[in-house]
């Protein structure tokens, strides 16, 4: 009994903390009784409030506007349902999944890829995949997997950073993805810069930058230095993928410390484009004598081979 009564009084004390807090400031309002007693009804006492207030929902004062996404599928011939995902800031897919109805009647490899080519040749903004498109590796791998590697092409000039893989799991298309440009719309790729002059322009701009070294043909050939390399291409600039030229990629080697690309502007000899192909780990010991050749495995266990190349520049 003695331990109830003790509960009964500190819960009494409890509430009556907050019960006098929220009657006090309106204790002021009560008149000085100088005739009969007060009732209870002339206190206005608001509902019981608990002592810690509560806080507002914190996203309560935020608005939201809400639309319909793009549909991620795209509704193909014969009922057919395609997965396109795009990549940021690009409106070519950087990859197709699944595999069209027209595209799953065909029993030969080669027709399976060039007719799916055909029915996603809107999303890849193709003219003709047949005549853009070329196969240029074919590859079996594990698992019942087979790569077909595709260089895009124009008017038979290789547009450069167009390559397409096509992934084939026990002879259905599983996978469309790489990179690819719009159809270009030059409308001459006969150069009017020879070969010659891209490289005469390519190495004045080089010796602005870099000493210039003269090395011994066996050394170059021991680490797989080739200069001088031209090749004539589609070149669509970083910035700005709507407007391909027709350009020389000149490859040149200054120095063994650096492996230089331009890309020369095949009708104005503009220069486009340059940058260093060698990745460097500068270190006060050499790591290797030449270049070392391994293989990697990709996506879908595709394999690519890679040359690493490293600087034994030392520490400035």
């Amino acid at each position: 009994m003695k331990n109830t009564l003790l509960t009964l009084l500190v819960l009494l004390f409890g509430f009556s903390n907050p019960i006098h807090a929220q009657i006090k400031p309106y204790l002021h309002q009560i008149k000085k009784n100088d005739g009969p007693p007060h009732s209870l009804e002339m206190l206005s006492i608001k509902p019981f409030q608990p002592s810690i207030p509560t806080v507002a929902r914190p996203f309560s004062g935020i608005s939201y506007s809400y639309r319909t996404l793009p549909q991620l599928a795209a509704p193909l011939k014969g009922g057919k349902t395609l997965r396109v995902a795009y990549a940021p800031g690009r409106r070519i897919p950087a990859a197709i999944y699944g595999e069209s109805a027209s595209a799953s009647v065909q029993s030969d490899p080669v027709k399976k890829v060039f007719t799916q080519l055909q029915e996603v040749k809107d999303y890849l903004q193709i003219g003709d995949p047949d005549e853009e498109f070329q196969i240029i590796s074919s590859q079996a791998g594990k698992n019942g997997y087979t790569h077909f590697k595709l260089q895009q092409l124009y008017l038979e000039v290789p547009v450069y950073g167009g390559q397409l893989t096509v992934h084939l799991k026990d002879g259905k298309i599983s996978l469309l993805a790489g990179r690819s440009f719009p159809s270009p719309t030059i409308s001459r790729t006969v150069p009017a810069v020879p070969a010659k002059k891209a490289i005469e322009i390519a190495t004045l701009e080089v010796e602005k930058e870099y000493r210039v070294q003269h090395i011994p043909e066996q050394q170059r050939k021991l680490m797989g230095l080739e200069t001088n390399k031209t090749e004539l291409v589609i070149y669509h600039s970083p910035d700005q993928e709507d407007h391909p030229n027709l350009a020389w990629r000149v490859e040149l080697v200054p120095n063994i410390h650096h492996r230089q690309v331009y890309f020369i502007d095949a009708q104005t000899g503009e220069v486009l484009f340059h940058q260093n192909l060698l990745c460097k780990i500068h270190r006060h010991k050499p790591l290797f004598n030449g270049p070392a050749i391994g293989q990697e495995t990709g996506l879908l266990e595709s394999s690519e081979r890679c040359i690493p190349m490293i600087s034994t520049a030392p520490i400035c």
